[in-house]
């Protein structure tokens, strides 16, 4: 995958594999109703966030970083990871009562790794500031 950031022209790349089976195994019985089991995996592809590069986000995080409100590195955002997915699910299906009803029952067990939460960082440095008892920071940004 291929990412542009639109403001500085950079172009990141990062490659991820992709391989999602599934296997699902039904029964149905005598009565009408059915059973079923099944494994499946899936991925959101890793991916970048070209706009941790742009100047304005630079800036300001040099700015709140040299001022010690915040501790984690801006390159520390620009990838994530694959994120990656097994699920586990069994169920029952069927009609019950000559047919006036209808039957659906599930259980789930999903094994997640490298969950990405989409979310934006925001921060106001005079806000950091004054939640760790400091004087306001003023900063200017081209």
């Amino acid at each position: 995958m291929t990412n542009v950031n639109q403001v500085t022209g950079e172009s990141f790349t990062n490659t991820t594999t992709l391989f999602v089976p599934r296997l699902a195994l039904n029964h149905l019985f005598d009565n009408g109703l059915s059973a079923y089991a099944q494994v499946s995996t899936g991925i959101n592809p890793a991916g970048v966030i070209p706009a941790a590069r742009s100047p304005r986000v630079m800036a300001a995080h040099k700015s709140v970083f040299d001022a010690g409100l915040v501790e984690w590195q801006l390159e520390s955002i620009l990838f994530y990871e694959q994120e990656e997915i097994t699920n586990y699910e069994v169920g029952i299906k069927g009609n019950v009562l000559d047919n006036r009803v209808q039957l659906a029952a599930a259980a789930y067990v999903m094994d997640w790794e490298h969950y990405n939460q989409a979310y934006t960082v925001t921060f106001r440095p005079d806000d950091l500031a004054a939640e760790q008892g400091k004087t306001s920071l003023v900063m200017f940004l081209v």
